[in-house]
């Protein structure tokens, strides 16, 4: 993604450049504020935050979106991964080293 970046701008730059002269930083900088702006209103903030507590924090968000959109994600509201009865465990001779689910066919 930064080298995609950077071809755009290495691309970009020569015919801004000779159209805009010395304000061909202008376009670069709009995009530079658009992406603080939305850093600043979409990003969570996250600093002196636990593991803990940003994982409570996303499953609690997803089980609203779940119930607001009446779907169901397999996960209750404490988001703990509730197992699911479309997959079962075959007997495997080594099932304690080797995952062998296997979907209901």
């Amino acid at each position: 993604c930064n080298w995609a970046a950077n071809g755009f701008v290495a691309t970009a730059f020569p015919p801004l450049a000779h159209r805009l002269g010395a304000y061909s930083f202008l376009p670069f900088a709009a995009v530079l504020v658009a992406f603080g702006v939305f850093a600043a209103v979409r990003m969570p903030e996250t600093r002196n935050a636990s593991l803990d507590e940003l994982e409570a924090e996303i499953a609690a968000a997803r089980a609203a979106a779940a119930r607001a959109t009446g779907t169901d994600d397999a996960a209750d509201d404490s988001g703990a991964e509730q197992p699911r009865d479309d997959v079962r465990y075959s007997d495997a001779a080594d099932s304690e080293t080797m995952d062998t689910r296997v979907a209901p066919g």
